[in-house]
């Protein structure tokens, strides 16, 4: 594989990065946006369904995110195999920035935001009475 194609696929590998990123966050403002701004509180039925709608989304975007971000550190180490000595291909400024990327440890960044997130959004679920009650307080 040409160090070209390489490049570009360590730069699609981040583009869709950011989109689970993006996704994840727009989630999370949706769902606390609701609660914030409902009038109404969510039956059981519906803190049900959207537990489980919630960690549905949240399993498959956290599977996501790990596979991706493994397959992006396999490109930038198969680029660092083959092409960090050839400074045609790569100038000195990605050659330092392609030797200090490391991405073995994300995963735990991965799993503590997607774990402090998911008790922020369970919290909601439970404590919406409260929201709620603050939420009539401020507009009366």
């Amino acid at each position: 594989m040409p160090a070209e194609s390489i490049l570009e696929s360590i730069i699609a590998i981040g583009d869709k990065i950011d989109t689970l990123w993006n996704m994840f966050i727009g989630i999370h403002i949706a769902i606390l946006g609701y609660f914030y701004v409902s009038k109404e509180l969510p039956s059981p039925y519906h803190k049900f369904v959207g537990s489980i709608a919630y960690l549905l989304f949240s399993i498959i975007n956290l599977n996501a995110l790990n596979s991706t971000y493994r397959f992006l550190g396999a490109m930038v180490d198969e680029y660092k195999m083959r092409y960090i000595e050839t400074t045609e291909v790569t100038g000195p400024h990605l050659k330092n920035i392609l030797l200090n990327m490391d991405y073995s440890s994300r995963y735990i960044v991965v799993y503590s935001i997607h774990i402090l997130a998911a008790s922020l959004v369970f919290m909601s679920f439970f404590l919406s009475k409260k929201l709620n009650i603050l939420n009539t307080e401020k507009q009366g």
